[in-house]
């Protein structure tokens, strides 16, 4: 962090002594992307950044929309209700790429045929987006972030139009998501948890992808300036290795669906112990309930507080109702009508779930299936108990 710290720290005082000249013939500007790795969550996505060089002036920086801090006052709460601010750091290029090299991630450089006209406005356009009053932002990891940033600031530059080779594949941010992630992690598991319906509109017609550095860097690659005389956005490209090796993959029976699996497995063999046994171990209930019921509280607070996109009319709201929680308690108790109305509407509201998977009108995780059966399981074990001990 020390190392990380500096290198910024030098590079301000770097920029700000050749801030006001201007670029030599000899400069260049490229896009870097950097592939993902699995250091942590958000660089399971990549990174992209833009570096500018200038053997003339003695200089070769990398300007980076990412630059966060977890040390931040109320980072934590503040990145919940998605009002996190991410600024615009410099660092040396040698620096940067050991960095990557280090995380296991492969950057892969596309220099710009830019005209010195436009490197020229692309170097004072970044230069005061550095200004201590603009290079903080607000970070929105689909619409604005350190990908999105960077291509617009190379169309801002052009003196023509951009046109960007863009796929006419149909997708949805949440199997963009779990092609980032991998389907059957549980990072990707908890996304699933926390993201809602408009997770699964269509998208891939424009530049909505772009969020994504790979998707950007592709479109980069066979991307034009200009329509009448084209000119190709890149003009060379170069690759800078890592020698990390990547993680191997999560073994199944460790996985959010074998784990899920194994639990609507031993729920099911204790409940025909209960059964024989003619008890009813509450703390099952109780675990269960709570578990689910705290998962309702925290996608209740997303979709009515933050300002996260995408976590808005998220319908896992049913089966992990935040009333859960009062159930987990009151099955130690015994008023019979009160917990027949909450397993009931339980069971109602599981089975609407069911519904609305079946209708498409959400994915839902292939693993959050046996763990709806479970919590169904119990409250359909519950009602059938008061029905037989009517009888009795």
């Amino acid at each position: 962090m020390k190392r990380f710290c500096a290198a910024f720290v030098l590079g301000f005082f770097f920029v700000s002594a050749f801030a006001v000249r201007p670029l030599s013939d000899q400069a260049q500007v490229s896009l870097l992307t950097c592939s993902p790795c699995n250091e942590a969550i958000y660089t399971k996505f990549g990174h992209t950044s833009i570096r500018v060089a200038d053997s003339e002036n003695n200089f070769d920086i990398v300007f980076n929309y990412g630059v966060f801090s977890f040390s931040q006052p109320g980072f934590i709460p503040r990145f919940i209700k998605g009002e996190t601010d991410y600024e615009l750091g410099i660092s040396d290029t040698d620096f940067f790429l050991e960095i990557y090299r280090l995380r296991g991630s492969l950057v892969e450089e596309q220099v710009l045929n830019l005209t010195p006209e436009e490197r020229e406005r692309l170097w004072q356009a970044l230069m005061e987006n550095y200004e201590p009053e603009n290079r903080y932002y607000r970070y929105n990891f689909v619409f604005d972030n350190c990908a999105t940033r960077p291509y617009q600031m190379i169309e801002s530059c052009c003196s023509s139009t951009v046109y960007w080779d863009i796929d006419s594949i149909e997708t949805t941010y949440r199997t963009l998501f779990a092609e980032k992630l991998g389907y059957n992690t549980w990072s990707n598991f908890g996304v699933d948890i926390l993201i809602g319906s408009l997770a699964d509109k269509p998208i891939g017609l424009g530049k909505e992808k772009f969020f994504l550095p790979s998707y950007l860097k592709q479109s980069a690659q066979n991307a034009y300036i200009g329509k009448v005389e084209k000119r190709s956005l890149v003009k060379t490209n170069k690759r800078y290795p890592t020698m990390k090796e990547q993680e191997s993959k999560l073994p199944f029976l460790v996985s959010p669906i074998g784990v899920c699996c194994f639990i609507l497995l031993l729920v099911a063999l204790l409940s025909f112990y209960e059964y024989k046994r003619n008890i009813h171990l509450k703390w099952i209930d109780s675990l269960l309930f709570f578990v689910a019921g705290f998962c309702g509280i925290i996608i209740f607070y997303l979709m009515f507080f933050s300002q996260h996109p995408l976590v808005a009319y998220n319908y896992n709201i049913l089966w992990l109702n935040p009333l859960l929680i009062f159930l987990s308690v009151v099955v130690w108790w015994k008023p019979r009508r009160l917990l027949s109305i909450m397993h009931s509407f339980n069971l109602l509201f599981i089975v609407a779930t069911f519904v609305l998977c079946a209708t498409k009108t959400q994915v839902f995780h292939i693993a959050f299936l046996p763990l709806m059966t479970t919590l169904f399981l119990r409250s359909l074990l519950y009602m059938l108990e008061k029905m037989v001990s009517r009888q009795v």
